[in-house]
């Protein structure tokens, strides 16, 4: 578990960025109002606690921050969520939708970046950098224009002054894969990574993790932790760099109608 208090830590250091946190019995509410269409800026969180959890007690905490912020869903991050079925089997049969991935983490540094892979930090984010960052948006499966507006604001208001940094691999001087990297709470948060499907299959990915897992540990960082989905390539590639699962965490998400 000590890990996953070293990842909760950075995780409630982020929150502090967003322009409310409030403390709940059970985690906090974290809101806010520029942002309503960004449901990870807008939501529960639920931390570890033996202590039951009801999803209509969670709802009722969340109810007079979404609307102040006028967020666009209902979210809750659960975690420890084996700890908590009631409150899953609750909110499922309220209609939400539920998703898992994992927390997983390693030590920074001993990446063995490849030599035949070049990432380079991206020092400018100009246009051409922009638009790579709307395409992995997509890729992530944002697909309207006014959330990855807002996404960009994210970036630009609370993201790059929180310290995130930006590497990419280029291919014909266009970013083909990026990831970027926040050293926060003690601990170095990877983050988007995603190669454009043009350049896939070439270990891009692969690299700007490993480099990554060196920069995490020049700043002095660590740990080194993720959210990856519970099985699947990308799960099998961070085992490969030498991540492990710490935790899984669940998702609880439903549409709230904004007036």
């Amino acid at each position: 578990m000590r890990e996953l208090e070293r990842v909760l830590a950075s995780w409630r250091e982020l929150d502090a960025r967003f322009e409310r946190v409030r403390p709940t019995h059970w985690g906090a509410v974290v809101s806010d109002r520029r942002f309503p269409l960004i449901h990870d800026v807008n939501y529960a969180r639920i931390e570890p606690t033996r202590r039951r959890v009801a999803f209509e007690d969670v709802k009722e905490e969340l109810a007079g921050d979404l609307a102040r912020a006028r967020a666009a869903h209902l979210h809750c991050v659960v975690f420890e969520p084996e700890r908590q079925r009631r409150l899953l089997a609750e909110a499922s049969t309220a209609g939400a939708t539920l998703s898992w991935e994992i927390i997983m983490a390693r030590e920074a540094g001993r990446g063995d970046v490849r030599d035949d892979v070049r990432v380079a930090e991206v020092r400018i984010l100009g246009p051409t950098f922009w638009r790579a960052f709307r395409a992995a948006a997509r890729e992530l499966g944002a697909s309207e224009p006014a959330v990855m507006d807002q996404a960009v604001a994210i970036e630009n208001d609370v993201m790059l002054p929180a310290g995130r940094r930006w590497y990419a691999v280029r291919l014909s001087g266009r970013p083909a894969a990026v990831a970027s990297l926040l050293v926060i709470g003690g601990a170095a948060l990877i983050d988007h990574v995603v190669t454009l499907p043009h350049a896939r299959r070439r270990g891009f990915a692969d690299s700007i993790v490993r480099r990554l897992c060196d920069e995490a540990a020049a700043t002095g960082a660590s740990m080194v932790w993720l959210i990856a989905d519970t099985d699947g390539h990308a799960r099998n590639l961070y085992e490969r760099v030498g991540f492990a699962e710490v935790s899984p965490i669940a998702s609880i998400l439903s549409r709230l109608a904004v007036s």
